[in-house]
């Protein structure tokens, strides 16, 4: 519940836990989500191609990247395209067939809540019965 990180090919790159984060786990986690903001952008570009029209960004991606000689075959081919599909359905495979490690720490924090909520409860019956 208390940890944020990155997972790469499945393992988790640089878990982000609240008092007990180093600097350089920010600073790579910040690279990482600046490293995939252009291909998101590049989506975005080709998926909303009509809003995107006649902007800074169309040009940028509609011809400029889509021109140059090395990613002009991929272009072509939509290889990028097969390939974000390709990792997405793998990803909803294995989110399906795995277990998540959240929904059972999520479950233990709710028993502990309970128990010390129970605690609480018996502690000010406890105070009131004194009272009376």
């Amino acid at each position: 519940i208390n940890k944020f990180g990155t997972r790469f090919a499945l393992i988790a790159v640089y878990p982000m836990k609240p008092h007990g984060t180093l600097m350089n786990s920010f600073l790579f986690n910040t690279a990482l989500a600046l490293l995939c903001c252009l291909p998101v952008t590049q989506f975005c570009t080709e998926a909303f191609a009509a809003y995107a029209r006649l902007t800074d960004a169309d040009v940028i991606f509609g011809s400029q990247v889509r021109n140059l000689q090395f990613f002009r075959l991929f272009f072509q081919n939509n290889v990028f395209l097969y390939g974000m599909l390709i990792i997405s359905f793998l990803a909803l495979v294995y989110f399906i067939m795995s277990p998540s490690a959240e929904s059972v720490r999520a479950k233990e924090a709710m028993v502990k809540m309970k128990v010390q909520l129970a605690r609480k409860h018996q502690l000010e019956m406890r105070r009131l019965e004194r009272k009376v």
